[in-house]
């Protein structure tokens, strides 16, 4: 017992958890990311209302039945840093876990949902990311929610440029017939994806479900901006 106690120090000692915000040292409780960073993030609380910020920006552009999300989105801060490394440095573990807390958090909201259904990226975009960051992030989420996750029904069929630096007007003439979506109806849809900044993401993906498939839709964000 000695022995593998010793090894478990120089191990952590090698291989120390950081925090993946601060980089201090990570408590053996602790995943991810430390208890005094995860306290300072700016959690929306939207699932609290249903007339929230979020669900009035996207309000008259599509039909859903709700919008959430669970922190708020501004530049410079500790949730572009989590954006930033579950996007552009594969960090895998950072979204399951988001998506884990994501799911404890809201999961009291989502309890008649059938699939959860991340936002998809085009194959060439998987192929330079290596993964789709939003499916990560609902695979933390429906391991939560104890959910089916979904990624055999929407496709983006369109390998759009990134929307990053485009104003509002060109982010939705850029979405615009991105996606394609297999037969799927009568059933409680919970769309995921990883940031909301205009919404023309989303009002692209709704937009091409017929609606007389007749499926019910609501929306869920790891970010979003609403002040804009």
């Amino acid at each position: 017992m000695k022995k593998l106690a010793w090894l478990n120090d120089v191990y952590k000692l090698l291989f120390p958890k950081l925090c993946s915000l601060c980089q201090q040292d990570l408590l053996s409780e602790e995943e991810q990311i430390c208890t005094t960073c995860l306290l300072g993030l700016p959690f929306t609380n939207f699932h609290r209302n249903n007339k929230n910020a979020l669900s009035q920006k996207l309000k008259g552009r599509f039909d859903f039945q709700s919008a959430n999300s669970l922190l708020y989105f501004n530049t410079e801060s500790q949730v572009q840093q989590i954006l930033h490394q579950i996007k552009y440095n594969s960090n895998e573990y950072l979204a399951e876990y988001m998506g884990k807390l994501m799911g404890e958090r809201l999961k009291e909201s989502y309890q008649n949902i059938d699939l959860v259904v991340p936002v998809p990226l085009h194959k060439r975009r998987i192929e330079e990311r290596g993964y789709n960051q939003s499916e990560r992030i609902g695979r933390g989420f429906v391991e939560v929610l104890g959910t089916e996750l979904s990624t055999t029904f929407a496709h983006r069929i369109v390998n759009t440029p990134s929307q990053t630096n485009k104003n509002k007007n060109e982010r939705f003439e850029n979405m615009k017939d991105a996606f394609q979506w297999k037969k799927l109806s009568n059933k409680n849809i919970l769309l995921l994806d990883d940031v909301i900044t205009t919404g023309a993401t989303m009002d692209s993906l709704i937009n091409a479900m017929p609606k007389e498939w007749n499926n019910s839709i609501q929306i869920i964000s790891l970010a979003a901006v609403t002040d804009n």
